[in-house]
């Protein structure tokens, strides 16, 4: 009796040790996940940053471009070099690779462990839907430019090396071609790209403030 007993006992102390053996795993395995997570973040952080830093440079790029564009529009000449107006007139808004980490976190099945339901509602409508729409419009304006504008201007001016073209020819072919029409198109889309632009660099300044609080 006395050696089932102690062989009962025994039994119970294995399975006591495996449970707080497991247990302890399950803790080491939440304190790893929640030091990734805080290290992705930190990194989500560092692309925050980069993103803020990359449409503030496409604004002053496209704010100069719309300035010369519209001054050659309403036929000021002596206001710029005519030369460069196929060049500008032909400018893709730039692509960017937005949101590596998020979507690392996603892929990894990882991004549910941020807790906090607003963080991540906030998250994913910047990457889902406000850089979406930016992305979606520089892929596709990229493909106008190329297959529209270009192709016209190869066609209609006379280029010569290094991508010059005379400036009587630019003059003559804004008031006798497309070229005042597709001027005018491009100053459009550029205009609704510093829209989404600004959008995007207001939520992104947003999550950041939220990140920051959220996590330090």
């Amino acid at each position: 009796m006395l050696n089932i007993k102690n062989t009962f006992g025994e039994i119970i102390l294995v399975v006591i040790g495996i449970f707080i053996a497991l247990q302890l795993n399950t803790w080491k395995e939440k304190i790893q996940q929640k030091e990734e997570l805080i290290a992705s973040i930190s990194l989500m952080l560092d692309d925050l940053a980069q993103d803020i830093s990359f449409y503030n440079s496409q604004i002053e790029k496209i704010n100069n471009r719309i300035s010369l564009l519209s001054t050659y529009s309403k036929g000021n000449y002596s206001k710029i070099d005519i030369e460069t107006i196929p060049g500008e007139g032909s400018y893709n808004i730039e692509v960017k690779n937005i949101g590596a980490t998020y979507y690392i976190l996603k892929e990894d099945r990882k991004f549910n462990l941020i807790e906090n339901s607003k963080l991540k509602k906030i998250i994913t409508f910047y990457y889902e839907v406000s850089c979406k729409a930016y992305i979606d419009l520089a892929t596709w304006h990229h493909k106008f430019v190329t297959e529209t504008i270009e192709n016209y201007l190869v066609l209609n001016l006379p280029y010569k090396e290094n991508f010059k073209v005379n400036a009587k020819d630019v003059i003559h072919d804004r008031e006798n071609g497309q070229l005042l029409s597709l001027t005018n198109y491009q100053i459009t889309i550029q205009e609704e790209a510093l829209v989404k632009i600004k959008n995007s660099i207001l939520l992104a300044e947003d999550m950041r403030r939220f990140i920051t609080k959220a996590y330090h």
